[in-house]
């Protein structure tokens, strides 16, 4: 059993993220989750994670956003510090939702539609998110999945009320570590480096 701490972004990505190492080729225990509200305390504190993982290692998981660059961006955030080994900054291209969309198939079946609605590469897609409410709103025809997962007629919102308890259940149900990386590459390389991490830590 290899014990880590991880900090996300928000609940979705705090889903997959266990769902990833729920589905890892190692046994992989979450000690405590670390979250607030979107990338600006992961940034704040990613020096201070780096420090913590030296104890136990330690997993970040944040969006790319519209940043140019995942290198970038781990760069601009750890700054001259050195990576512990047992530290990973992990990266979701462009959001968490292209990660969920990766499965196009079991998501295809979940709102029971074509997975022709989905791309093959969804870390080409600038709003993911956007683009997945788009597909719900004009494909789907499940009336209770479209009033859970789009934001309401004149709202603000970004999305619906139910999105995350939706999409979580899907995620936690259906959605499938292995057919998502081979749609996804930053998926693919965020894995890679989750199994790299195991590995060192059972050679302890």
């Amino acid at each position: 059993m290899i014990f880590v701490n991880i900090a996300v972004e928000d609940d979705l990505s705090e889903i997959v993220l266990r769902k990833i190492l729920e589905q890892s080729e190692s046994q992989f225990s979450i000690m405590n989750c670390l979250k607030q509200n979107g990338s600006g305390f992961l940034r704040k504190n990613a020096v201070k994670f780096n420090t913590a993982a030296q104890s136990i290692p330690f997993i970040v998981l944040t969006d790319l956003d519209q940043k140019q660059c995942p290198v970038l961006l781990i760069k601009e955030w750890l700054g001259e510090t050195k990576r512990h080994r047992n530290f990973l900054l992990r990266i979701a291209v462009h959001e968490i939702e292209s990660w969920v969309m990766a499965d196009r198939s079991a998501l295809a079946k979940f709102l029971q539609i074509s997975d022709d609605n989905f791309l093959q590469n969804p870390d080409d897609i600038g709003d993911p998110k956007r683009f997945l409410l788009n597909v719900v709103s004009k494909k789907c025809r499940k009336r209770s999945l479209k009033e859970a997962l789009l934001p309401l007629p004149g709202s603000t919102a970004t999305q619906g009320r139910g999105y995350n308890l939706v999409l979580g259940d899907f995620i936690r149900n259906s959605w499938r570590t292995s057919y998502a990386v081979e749609s996804s590459p930053s998926l693919r390389r965020a894995t890679a480096a989750i199994n790299q991490l195991a590995d060192l830590n059972q050679l302890k």
